[in-house]
């Protein structure tokens, strides 16, 4: 895994199925319109849904950018072509996130100096009437784009991540695999990646990639594998205390964010990491078999630990999943049987008539999902629009609107309401006790 695969799992590892780019995001479905045309005029290679994805991973990139404005050209056009292979590809990426920027109101600090920089390099480029051409429609159309994206990083537990150090059981799995030179740069490229992303693990870079979770156990994971990754130089160099971080996670778990500004500093500081530096290598020094085991039972608890809580994960997900599935087949079997019996009712009818072709329109079976359908149900209609959409180049238009309006209306259905007439009151005092109406008096 190189530093470009890293950090993409860590900010935006995108979706599996275009249809989810559709979900309540109008412009989505205009660009997916526009990427038909453009394929073949431009000789796009990538297929759109790798465009999207890329083109969210840039939008999140910019705004959480650690470097803001330096080296754009090498960290994200050069990146970018590498990725997709392709430089058109990556020239309509960044028009489609520069039509986004077209329509914000007000730009981060990050993304005032990203443009700045980047604006001179794809200046005048073949895609700068494509962008004009979107930021306009977009407009004219009234649509609207965040004032923040969202991050969707990999889950921790599917990154594939793994201890490095060449005593670790894992190196020694992957030596059984692979050639040892092999199983070497392996390794070395992963330990690179990892030091590119954490500027050679400092104390800043590592608050940047503790605050892209939301929870503290998830911090909790990441934090427990960078140590077990880290160099011992980086963590004397940097002033690095683990145990420092993980205390602070521990005492504001409730805050969910991360904050290094009490860490001990001065001489007092750099003295506690110098005899904890100096201990650790006479002890290596010692003992250096016992650290082994000691360091191999340790990974043995981290694995085992982690294998029981992904178990219970997966057993949480699939009870839930079949106590859903089991809810909609007695859902979807109910109104089944009602269909049934309304159909045999009309069929009795219809003997005496001549046989008509039964049809239904978006709009009508909109309005009976949102009526009785559950949220999950719903959005499985919408992923059934979107997929028939496609097939028939029907992706925009007043019916993807309607689309747009289910999700809201099953949440206002959902929502607890008041209603008070006060059609001929004069005076309406409403409290916890009593409701006193004072009608008008007649003249």
């Amino acid at each position: 895994m190189n530093a470009s695969e890293l950090i993409r799992k860590l900010l935006y590892c995108g979706y599996n199925d275009v249809a989810d780019h559709f979900k309540n995001n109008p412009q989505n479905r205009y660009f997916y319109m526009e990427f038909l045309s453009l394929q073949p005029r431009y000789g796009i290679k990538n297929d759109v849904l790798k465009i999207l994805n890329e083109v969210n991973f840039q939008l999140v990139h910019i705004q959480t950018d650690r470097k803001p404005g330096i080296d754009v050209r090498n960290r994200f056009i050069h990146e970018c072509r590498e990725w997709l292979a392709s430089d058109d590809d990556a020239m309509l990426v960044f028009a489609i996130v520069k039509a986004h920027y077209g329509m914000k109101e007000k730009l981060s600090f990050e993304e005032e100096c990203f443009w700045k920089q980047f604006d001179p390099l794809i200046y005048n480029n073949r895609f700068e009437s494509v962008t004009c051409d979107m930021v306009n429609v977009m407009r004219n159309e009234g649509y609207k784009v965040p004032e923040r994206y969202e991050i969707m990083h990999t889950p921790f537990l599917d990154m594939d991540c793994h201890p490095t150090k060449r005593h670790s059981p894992f190196y020694w799995a992957l030596r059984q695999l692979l050639y040892s030179d092999e199983a070497d740069r392996y390794l070395d490229e992963y330990l690179d990646s990892w030091e590119v992303i954490t500027d050679n693990f400092t104390p800043k870079a590592i608050e940047w990639l503790l605050n892209l979770y939301s929870t503290t156990k998830e911090k909790m994971d990441i934090l427990a594998h960078i140590e077990s990754i880290c160099p011992s130089h980086w963590k004397y160099e940097n002033n690095l205390d683990f145990d420092v971080i993980r205390k602070r996670l521990n005492d504001e778990s409730e805050k969910n964010e991360l904050i290094f500004t009490d860490i001990p500093d001065g001489e007092e500081y750099d003295r506690m990491f110098a005899a904890g530096y100096e201990q650790t290598m006479a002890e290596a020094e010692n003992d250096k078999d016992e650290q082994y085991k000691q360091e191999r039972d340790a990974l043995r608890c981290q694995l085992e630990e982690q294998r029981k809580s992904y178990e219970a994960k997966m057993a949480e997900r699939e009870l839930l999943f079949q106590t859903e599935m089991e809810a909609m087949r007695k859902e979807l079997l109910a109104k089944c049987e009602e269909v049934a019996a309304k159909q045999e009712k009309m069929t009795k009818l219809e003997t005496q008539e001549a046989s008509k072709e039964f049809s239904l329109t978006v709009a009508e079976m909109s309005e009976y999902v949102k009526e009785f359908f559950n949220e999950e149900a719903a959005n499985q209609f919408i992923n059934m629009y979107y997929h028939f959409a496609i097939r028939y180049d029907k992706v925009t238009g007043d019916a993807s609107k309607i689309m747009d309006g289910i999700i809201p209306a099953i949440h206002k259905r959902y929502t607890p309401q008041t209603h008070v007439d006060i059609t001929n009151a004069q005076q309406v005092n409403v409290s916890p006790q009593e409701v006193h109406n004072h009608t008008l008096s007649s003249r």
